[in-house]
């Protein structure tokens, strides 16, 4: 993992300033835990505080994971998200929220656990969805689905 630069005004420019960063011809793979080590590296190394880490990390995903990282029962091992929150604990930081943001919804490979705080999952394209993630300001399941069903489109239907 290697941390970039994204540069630009507008969402147009920040991705062309990723285009730029990565050649079609190379292989790559998403290694989220290799990202998450890669940010506590650097904020160690530069002494930094808790203001200067991201308070939240927001991941576009294809819900293809790593088959190294993803949950499995039979072994009891941590799921991605557990295993960066005991990284970011132990380096002495709390860990950002993490959103991820299933595009594709064509895979059932999860993240994270329903029992884990601090973790949105997302899953199909949808506008609304990262709007009302934002204007929520919590970030638990219930309050999302409680922000999304007090909206007036949901007026005619009752419970």
């Amino acid at each position: 993992a290697k941390l970039i630069e994204v540069k630009g005004e507008t969402l147009y420019d920040r991705v062309r300033s990723l285009k730029q960063d990565f050649s079609p011809h190379e292989g790559y793979d998403t290694n989220f835990i290799g990202v998450f080590e890669e940010i506590l590296a650097v904020a160690q190394f530069h002494e930094l505080n808790q203001s200067e880490l991201p308070e939240m990390v927001v991941v576009l995903t294809d819900g293809q994971f790593n088959s190294a990282d993803e949950i499995d029962s039979t072994t009891q091992r941590q799921s991605i998200s557990h295993r960066i929150q005991s990284m970011y604990h132990t380096a002495g930081y709390p860990a950002p929220i993490l959103v991820y943001w299933n595009l594709s919804g064509s895979y059932n490979n999860v993240p994270a656990t329903v029992h884990e705080s601090s973790v949105v999952m997302i899953s199909g394209f949808s506008p609304s969805a990262i709007k009302t993630l934002v204007e929520t300001g919590t970030f638990d399941p219930a309050s999302v689905v409680s922000q999304i069903l007090a909206s007036p489109r949901y007026d005619r239907l009752s419970l």
